[in-house]
């Protein structure tokens, strides 16, 4: 999340050391003069400044020759389109803001036309599975599903023809079959859904060895998706006008235990630069402006941009009296006279040293908490 959104600024310059080390005097009660924490080894003082820098650009890029096409006879349709004559000196407006918009999708001129489709005749195409016969060929006989076309055609001769060369099975024993086989001869013992061949007329084709296609169902051709049925699609060239959008990012973030009260205050300086000639503020420190001047050249294709710099002093103060505390000092409001803000966090060695009493409380704790598991035993 970025710093607030302030009124613009430009013109606003930063406090000077003097007026930060004044600001940090006031907030330890003291008069407010400056000079005492100027002295040699008073206190120190250092910049620490934040930036929030963001820069939008939208470019235009033109692609021409786009071969289209669309099934049937669509001539007015694709003629009431935007068109165009020459692309390069086509003048489309150029979107504003700079959220995702749609590209324009131009027509030549004199390019639409109607067709006859050529991977079809009427409308119509051949099956391609069938070639246009409108018949798949098909086996006359299938094996029998009562016998499975095996030994049981005939207990007899076992779809052999050689009469007693099987023995029926057990489970088979006792069991009558009324036909007589067609291959041995023998009586009751054929199966009656085959006569003892193993095989019977296929039930799709009855036996005929072709059935229609799948495919086609027997009407040799299928209507031609790709021209509607028509017959006929219409061609065109086309082009086409988009307005992508860039962005580029530096920035400064402030430390944890800074967010916050840095994140409120209205002491953001901001400033625009809508063009390549827009300068960046005179006050801006050098590390930050070495950063984002390289971001600020137009680029190809560009036709907008907006540049956002948000940036806020911030000082760091050390008081030599009060070693256990860090004081950062930041402008609190817009403007010379909007005020510093002044917050103290604690210093390093302070953090340390707390730490330490917090780890010695624990052992002593547990310490104490041993000796008493020992005493209860």
């Amino acid at each position: 999340m970025g710093p607030p959104d302030p009124s613009e600024t430009a013109g606003s310059s930063h406090p000077s050391d003097e007026e930060m080390l004044q600001a940090v005097e006031l907030h330890l009660g003291g008069s407010g003069e400056a000079s005492r924490l100027i002295a040699p080894g008073t206190a120190e003082l250092s910049a620490r400044p934040l930036l929030d820098f963001r820069i939008d650009r939208r470019y235009e890029k033109r692609r021409e020759g786009i071969q289209r096409s669309a099934p049937g006879k669509k001539l007015k349709h694709v003629s009431k389109q935007p068109s165009y004559i020459h692309l390069a000196t086509h003048h489309v407006p150029v979107p504003s803001g700079f959220a995702p918009t749609q590209p324009v999708v131009l027509v030549l001129q004199g390019s639409v036309a109607e067709v006859v489709c050529a991977e079809c005749k009427g409308g119509r195409q051949s099956c391609g599975v069938c070639g246009g016969s409108g018949t798949q060929t098909c086996p006359e006989n299938v094996k029998c599903k009562a016998c499975g076309g095996g030994s049981d055609a005939c207990w007899s001769c076992a779809g052999t023809g050689k009469r007693g060369s099987r023995r029926p099975s057990g489970n088979a024993q006792g069991k009558s079959r009324t036909d007589w086989c067609r291959r041995c001869g023998a009586h009751d013992v054929a199966c009656p859904k085959c006569v003892g061949n193993g095989t019977v007329a296929c039930t799709v084709c009855k036996g005929k060895g072709h059935r229609a296609c799948d495919a086609c169902k027997g009407s040799k051709r299928f209507r031609h998706e790709a021209c509607n049925g028509t017959g006929f699609v219409t061609t065109w060239t086309a082009a086409e006008i988009s307005h992508p959008v860039g962005a580029d990012h530096e920035r400064d973030r402030a430390p944890a235990h800074l967010w916050w009260p840095t994140y409120r205050t209205d002491g953001w300086r901001k400033v625009l630069l809508k063009d390549v000639t827009d300068e960046l503020p005179v006050d801006l420190p050098e590390p930050h402006r070495e950063r984002i001047a390289p971001h600020l050249p137009r680029k190809e294709v560009e036709v907008r941009r907006l540049a956002v710099l948000r940036y806020l002093p911030v000082a760091r103060v050390t008081v030599a009296a009060d070693p256990d505390w860090v004081y950062f000092a930041f402008p609190d409001g817009p403007g010379a006279d909007g005020g510093i803000k002044v917050v103290r966090r604690p210093a390093r060695p302070r953090m340390v040293r707390l730490g330490g009493i917090a780890v010695a409380a624990i052992l002593i704790a547990v310490l104490v908490m041993v000796l008493a598991l020992q005493m209860l035993d």
